[in-house]
């Protein structure tokens, strides 16, 4: 699934490439898959259990040529997810050589992924139909809580006048 490009500087450190392009690595992390029984991946399994970590195991990862910065635009817990999404970004963006600056480049795929998580988020209505339910349900819960504070001011005017009761027979 795609995500909000976030900032890596070291990218090989406890990740396997499995599959790379001149602007994007597909990486899995040490642990999962093939290698699951070698001494690296459970010495990553110890790290991601004393930090109480626990990323998911396939990743991609955003990067120019000539930059040491690289931008996680997706992640997934299967590899079939992560192969979609490989896919997808080597088909929408076939546009990225044409680019005469790698920082616009860069640029361009940040604002494309953040652009693609926004129109495919929760909060996204993507019909009008979606939108007049997400609006039904939002009055619905403001009615209810309109009528459990009346309820509520009902019982605590019964209680003030009760006690107001108490301390008019006892002076």
């Amino acid at each position: 699934m795609l995500v909000n490009p976030q900032e890596v500087l070291i990218a090989h450190a406890m990740w396997i490439t499995e599959q790379s392009s001149q602007y994007f690595l597909l990486q899995r992390r040490k642990g999962h898959g093939k290698d699951s029984g070698s001494l690296s991946s459970l010495f990553v399994g110890t790290i991601d259990s004393i930090f109480d970590s626990k990323p998911p195991p396939y990743r991609i990862l955003h990067q120019t040529p000539t930059s040491d910065v690289y931008y996680t635009i997706a992640c997934s817990v299967s590899h079939a997810d992560i192969l979609k999404d490989w896919k997808w970004l080597h088909e929408n963006l076939e546009c990225l050589p044409k680019f005469e600056r790698e920082e616009d480049l860069s640029d361009f795929v940040c604002c494309k992924v953040k652009s693609m998580v926004a129109i495919s988020g929760p909060l996204a209505a993507t019909d009008e139909e979606g939108a007049i339910l997400a609006w039904r349900s939002f009055i619905t819960y403001i009615n209810e809580i309109r009528q459990n504070a009346s309820k509520y001011l009902e019982i605590r005017h019964y209680v003030l006048r009760s006690l107001a009761m108490f301390f008019v027979i006892i002076p």
